[in-house]
């Protein structure tokens, strides 16, 4: 950080030691995040202590050889990316009865893929007006509902520049929030292509945590590649 900087911050100077040493540590707070509901990280979500530099190049540099350049640009500004890499443990279900009436709010989603291989899944998304992001998905060895998560906040711009380089097909769908419990479910409704597929997830911090079914909850279709976001654009 230049003098001119800090000179510039609103945040005074006897805190930056504190917050670079929470930096160091891999702790992030809530004020550096970004303010989008999706592309902030999860407050039950487990941070893990690499850097976001070092794993984002790890994650592109083991891409396929026709993936294409347009991410070279996303790699050279990596130093200015907030997330850190992040363990998501996901459920899934078919939504078999009426729930729109529980949502409390809803949002309109757009998003392509640069690599559908379940190994390295790398998403770009549209989120509303003014919201985008571009997401990299690994397997976690051993599991089926958890997956190691990168999420970066990029501009519109650069997400519609993106999606023109992506492989063909997009998934277009409603996603509606809904508490229940202490949790909250995200339920997708989809449209185009997949017009009448409606399905829920929920976060949870374990795969094993206790989550209060609601009665519109139907089969569960976790790890089930049929119903993968990345498989619907086929």
């Amino acid at each position: 950080m230049t003098l001119y900087m800090i000179l510039r911050s609103s945040v005074p100077l006897y805190s930056l030691r504190f917050r670079f040493a929470e930096l160091r540590r891999g702790v992030y707070p809530a004020r550096l995040e970004p303010r989008s509901l999706l592309c902030q990280p999860k407050p039950w979500r487990r941070l893990e202590p690499r850097s976001t530099l070092y794993a984002l190049r790890s994650t592109l540099s083991a891409l396929p050889p026709f993936f294409p350049p347009t991410l070279r640009g996303i790699q050279a500004k990596t130093s200015t990316f907030k997330r850190k890499m992040a363990v998501e443990t996901e459920r899934k279900f078919l939504v078999t009865d009426e729930f729109i009436h529980q949502a409390v709010a809803k949002t309109e989603i757009v998003q392509t893929y640069l690599s559908i291989d379940p190994a390295r899944i790398v998403r770009i998304r549209i989120a509303g007006d003014n919201k985008a992001c571009l997401t990299i998905k690994s397997l976690t060895e051993g599991s089926l509902l958890s997956r190691k998560e990168w999420e970066f906040p990029v501009s519109i711009e650069e997400a519609r520049e993106m999606m023109a380089a992506s492989l063909p097909g997009k998934v277009v769908k409603t996603r509606n929030y809904i508490r229940s419990g202490k949790h909250m479910f995200e339920v997708d409704v989809f449209h185009d292509k997949n017009e009448g597929l409606v399905l829920a997830e929920i976060e949870l911090s374990h795969p094993d945590e206790y989550f209060v079914r609601p009665a519109w909850l139907g089969e569960e279709v976790t790890g089930n590649p049929a119903y993968y976001n990345s498989n619907l654009i086929k």
